[in-house]
């Protein structure tokens, strides 16, 4: 399926549209009429290991007593207004992650140029998969060969550099400066992620051996994201000043024409930045 908001990235000229479809037919073919590639025993294990490292280090920060107070302050909970899903979105204050559902909880990481549920974790991971092993420079060949010969795995490195070159924790922090209350319980969880964020980087690259989308055939989507970038990344502050100034009339009590005027603006930028990024998440 695709998501509503990103349509007309696709679909809106005829021609992209063939193009899109003529890739989406081709991929599948090449899929099915191909060998499948083979993992190794040793490979599946060590990614097993990967995934429990990572996730422990993602519910060591979103399990934070203060995580969700964060989460629905300096993230955009007025995607609500946006028709995105079939099912009905949280629109209370959620006390716990549990309460948020699948869609808001990525849209809204993505709308604040945050990202983490695409790579939050993966650097601790790599970086204690390596440090904790009986030698270092084993363990960094091991995942250097299943990054250049096991498809699943380079797929997985690939979608957490895309998510991370979208990431822009500058911007993340115009969000927690203008929206947190307080600002200074926000701006530590921000470190922790900030600290993730370079962690991550650093990793990529020791075992990529390149910067993010550095290999040759990831230009195209570099140069794309580099193009949009002038244009995308102003939508980012005019929507933390379109939200600051909505919450503030809801709480003093703005008439309802009022309001439905900020929330046609919130929406615009919702779905400008949807497409900018190509993604709702």
């Amino acid at each position: 399926t695709e998501q509503g908001e990103v349509l007309a990235r696709h679909y809106a000229v005829s021609e992209d549209a063939s193009a899109h479809f003529s890739n989406i037919i081709g991929a599948l073919w090449t899929k099915r009429l191909g060998d499948p590639p083979h993992a190794r025993p040793e490979w599946k294990e060590s990614a097993d290991h990967l995934a429990k490292l990572a996730a422990a280090a993602y519910h060591e920060l979103i399990e934070r007593p203060d995580f969700i107070t964060y989460f629905e302050q300096v993230t955009p909970k007025e995607v609500e207004l946006v028709k995105i899903g079939s099912r009905p979105q949280q629109r209370d204050l959620a006390t716990s992650v549990a309460e948020v559902r699948a869609i808001p909880w990525v849209f809204r990481w993505v709308q604040s140029r945050q990202i983490i549920p695409a790579w939050y974790g993966f650097g601790s991971a790599l970086e204690a998969f390596i440090e904790n092993s009986t030698d270092a420079k084993t363990a960094i060949s091991k995942l250097q060969e299943m990054y250049n010969d096991w498809p699943f795995f380079s797929s997985v490195v690939s979608n957490c550099e895309t998510a991370l070159r979208n990431t822009d924790l500058d911007i993340a922090r115009y969000y927690v400066q203008t929206l947190a209350v307080p600002v200074d319980n926000a701006e530590r969880i921000l470190k922790v992620i900030r600290d993730e964020y370079h962690c991550t980087l650093r990793e990529l690259e020791r075992i990529t051996g390149h910067g993010l989308l550095g290999r040759p055939e990831d230009r195209a989507q570099e140069h794309s994201i580099s193009l949009k970038e002038p244009y995308l990344d102003p939508l980012n502050y005019i929507q933390v000043r379109l939200l600051r100034d909505y919450r503030a009339r809801i709480a003093e009590g703005a008439p309802q024409s009022e309001l439905e005027a900020f929330e046609r603006a919130i929406i615009s930028s919702i779905e400008g930045i949807a497409t900018g990024l190509g993604t709702t998440g």
